[in-house]
Parts: C-alpha cells; sequence; structure tokens
C-alpha cells in the first residue's frame, strides 16, 4: 500500500473448470477478509464455487442438452414458479420443455403452472384489481411488482418463492394497505 508492505490481509483462489478438459480460468481475491478464518479455502473459494457454478450451467457447449425421442431437450421437466406468462414461454422454448397453453387467453399476463412428466402446463392466474392476487409459488420479482402495481405495500422476509401471504387471495383491500410475503 502507497509502494510499501502493510498488514492488510488478501486472500485469494485460483481455479480452472471443467477440470476434465478446462475452458474456463478464474482467480479470485479479497482484500481485507473479515474474519477469524481468512484463508483462501474459506473465504475466496466459496465465491469461486458461486462463479464456475452460474457460468457453467448456462454453457450448453460444457453442459449440453440430452438427446431423447430424436428432440433435443433437458432430462427432467423443471418445476417452474408462478409468474409472469411472456417470460416463462421464453425461458421454457429456450431449454426446449413443451408448454400446455391451450386453456389460458392469449392476453393473459399471470400464469400458474403445473409440472406434468413431459410439460409444463400454464393456467391463468385471473387478476381482478379490486382484490388481492394470489402471489403463492411467484418469485420475489413478480410477486413484488403485482402487489405494489395493484397499490399495496410489500413487507418481505426470505428467499426464493412465496410460501405464504398475509391477506387472503380474493379479499377486498385498500390502496396502501400493508401486505406481508414469506418466501422459502
Amino acid at each position: 500500500k502507497n509502494k510499501c508492505y502493510s498488514d492488510l490481509n488478501r486472500t485469494s483462489f485460483v481455479g480452472y473448470f471443467p477440470a476434465d478438459n478446462p475452458k474456463y480460468s478464474c482467480i479470485v481475491v479479497i482484500h481485507e477478509p473479515k474474519g477469524a478464518n481468512m484463508f483462501g479455502s474459506n473465504v475466496a473459494a466459496p465465491l469461486f464455487l458461486k462463479i464456475s457454478d452460474k457460468i457453467y450451467s448456462k454453457d450448453f457447449e460444457i453442459n449440453p442438452f440430452v438427446e431423447k425421442n430424436n428432440k433435443k431437450r433437458f432430462i427432467d421437466i423443471p418445476v417452474s414458479k408462478n409468474g409472469f406468462s411472456h417470460d416463462l414461454n421464453i425461458i421454457f422454448s429456450s431449454i426446449l420443455v413443451n408448454t400446455q397453453n391451450q386453456n389460458i387467453k392469449k392476453n393473459s399476463l399471470w400464469v400458474i403452472t403445473n409440472t406434468h412428466k413431459n410439460s409444463v402446463e400454464f393456467v391463468e392466474n385471473k387478476i381482478n384489481k379490486d382484490v388481492v392476487p394470489n402471489v403463492k409459488y411467484m418469485g420475489a420479482r413478480d410477486a413484488v411488482y403485482l402487489l405494489e402495481s395493484m397499490g399495496l405495500e410489500v413487507i418481505m422476509s426470505g428467499k426464493g418463492f412465496v410460501k405464504f401471504q398475509s391477506i387472503t387471495p380474493g379479499t377486498k383491500f385498500n390502496k396502501g394497505q400493508k401486505i406481508t410475503i414469506e418466501l422459502a
């Protein structure tokens, strides 16, 4: 520091992946790590793992599709959060998962998803501007957007998708009323 040695600590971790045929390498350096165990294995390596997992999961060259019945698709049909139909259609289309949309109107914005053996079914989540919508099993972003756009004040706890909402869906509400959503 200032062209001199200092008492400040740094910790680092260097790695590459995939192990058998490396495509990526990464170094993680943490300046002034906090805590008792300020070693690369405790501080920098877990961050390297998060970075590499994210990259690996999005690289279809090193994480390929599986051939089945002459169609490329992932082995398992994913369990989906409920949410904005346009976004869900884009996601499922990009990973070549069949969707069943025949029971919803073309202009339906919000859907409830049901995972089946070979597809994901979309069921219309009817939103009425005068009553609290059902945001159960939605991701936090969609749930907060929908509730706040209706005039509710959202109090949120947890991470993941909505497991509980404090006001029962279908209940009339007043603008500015508080609603708590718990995510898991």
